[in-house]
């Protein structure tokens, strides 16, 4: 989990709210982002279960960090009925009550004709896009509701909010997670928890398949700029800068929100069309 893609300090950053007495879960913590927001909460103090569906992966990612007590490794599948809660009690356990949840865990699949995209594959992406996002909430939100206090950030997609040929089922998976976000918020504010999601575009690695072993390889995106406002594809930290401050305590006020971190793409109208 190093961070070869990205050479932000995070031990400079100082967020309120953020720091010794959180606890984090970032779930998909063996992505890009993921790992990178992991790196960056236990680099300002906070204590953070670092998720991914298989625990040795999660054990030798945790140990590459330097974060001594700070980073716990963790599994669970989002797709099965249980785990989640499961992995919840555990970093409680350690950690105590969670009072961040940030929810990378995503898969997609290769751009098809919607007829070459299986019933399967649909069921698979939006069993861990959108039905593992609510249940990543629904585990944490008992705990929360108790302080008082939470922050849920979930990482959707600027696909769900620009079409594109052959993405249909990740597209509309990403919408529904955004709209999720929007409910959630509504459903947990007055229980002074914070609901809000960030909209990546133009990242560094392609994201895994839905077909993909955890723990394959991230493929590096290339490819023209051309069409991007800000003239470069997105560096990691450009994602998790994001994440962090609707990590903070700074975004009181602010929930049901998305954010596109995007370059300005979303602007620019695709010259095929």
């Amino acid at each position: 989990m190093t961070s070869e893609m990205d050479n932000i300090d995070w031990q400079t950053l100082r967020l309120p709210g953020i720091g010794s007495s959180t606890v984090a879960i970032v779930l998909g913590a063996g992505g890009a982002i993921g790992g990178e927001t992991v790196r960056a909460l236990a680099a300002m103090g906070a204590n953070v279960a670092l998720v991914t569906r298989d625990l040795e992966r999660s054990t030798a990612l945790a140990g590459a960090l330097d974060a001594p007590g700070r980073v716990l490794p963790a599994a669970a599948d989002l797709a099965t009925p249980g785990d989640l809660d499961r992995m919840v009690a555990s970093v409680g356990d350690a950690f105590g009550p969670p009072t961040v949840l940030v929810n990378c865990a995503a898969v997609g699949a290769p751009h098809n004709d919607i007829t070459a995209v299986s019933r399967d594959e649909v069921s698979k992406i939006f069993d861990v896009n959108v039905v593992g996002s609510y249940e990543a909430a629904k585990s944490v939100a008992p705990a929360m509701r108790a302080a008082g206090y939470g922050r849920i950030v979930n990482v959707a997609s600027i696909a769900g909010m620009r079409v594109s040929r052959g993405g249909v089922a990740y597209g509309v998976s990403k919408a529904a997670v955004i709209s999720l976000t929007e409910q959630l918020a509504v459903e947990l504010a007055a229980d002074g928890i914070t609901v809000n999601s960030v909209s990546p575009g133009q990242t560094p690695t392609k994201l895994r398949a839905v077909d993909e072993q955890a723990g394959a390889p991230q493929e590096r995106v290339g490819g023209s700029t051309d069409a991007i406002p800000l003239g470069r594809r997105g560096r990691l930290g450009d994602y998790v800068g994001a994440i962090l401050f609707l990590s903070s305590s700074l975004v009181g006020y602010v929930t049901g929100v998305d954010i596109p971190v995007e370059g300005g793409i979303r602007l620019v109208r695709p010259k095929s069309f």
